[in-house]
C-alpha cells in the first residue's frame, strides 16, 4: 500500500500537481488530497490506478516506503492493452515537454488492426504537440505509414534482422 509521504514525493519527483496526478489516474484532485493528508488510505482500485499513471512515466514505489525514477532497458507492450499502453506511454512522454521520438526497426503494418478509433484518436492528440519531431525507421519495403505524424525511413533489408 501506497503511504501518503510517498504518493507526495511521486508527485514532486514529476513536478505533478494533485490535478495532474488525479487526471492520470482518473480519479479526483479530492481524493489525491485526501490520501496525502492521511484523512483515508486509498481502495485497493484507486491505488492500482496511482501507481499504474506514475509507472508509466517510470516513476515506482520501493518496499522501504520509497519512490524512484525507474528505467528498464527493454519496456514490454503486448497484446490490444499493450498496444494502447504503448500509444498513451509516447503521448504522455512527449506531450510533457520531449517532443522528439524515435522508432528504430518498428514495422507500423499490424497498427490499425487494434483500434482503428485508437490510432484517430493517437494521430489526433500527437497531431498537437507543438515542435514534435518524430521518425520511424522501418524495414525496406514498408509502405504501411498509419501515423501522420511521424516522418518514415526505410533500413535497407541487409542490415534489418527480421
Amino acid at each position: 500500500m501506497i503511504t501518503a509521504a510517498q504518493l507526495r514525493a511521486a508527485r514532486g519527483l514529476l513536478d505533478w500537481t494533485r490535478a495532474d496526478l488525479a487526471e492520470a489516474a482518473k480519479i479526483s484532485p479530492e481524493t489525491v488530497k485526501n490520501i496525502e493528508h492521511g484523512t483515508f488510505r486509498p481502495q485497493e482500485g484507486t491505488a492500482d490506478a496511482i501507481v499504474k499513471a506514475f509507472a508509466i512515466h517510470d516513476v515506482e514505489f520501493t518496499e522501504d516506503q520509497g519512490v524512484r525514477i525507474k528505467k528498464e532497458l527493454v519496456k514490454i507492450f503486448s497484446d490490444k492493452t499493450g498496444f494502447a499502453d504503448l500509444l498513451n506511454h509516447c503521448y504522455n512522454v512527449l506531450s510533457s515537454g520531449n517532443a522528439v521520438s524515435r522508432h528504430f526497426n518498428f514495422s507500423d503494418v499490424n497498427i490499425g488492426t487494434y483500434t482503428p478509433e485508437l490510432l484517430d484518436l493517437h494521430n489526433e492528440r500527437m497531431s498537437k504537440i507543438p515542435g514534435l519531431d518524430a521518425k520511424c525507421l522501418v524495414p525496406d519495403g514498408d509502405r504501411n505509414f498509419p501515423t501522420k505524424y511521424c516522418q518514415y525511413r526505410w533500413l535497407k533489408k541487409e542490415y534489418s534482422t527480421s
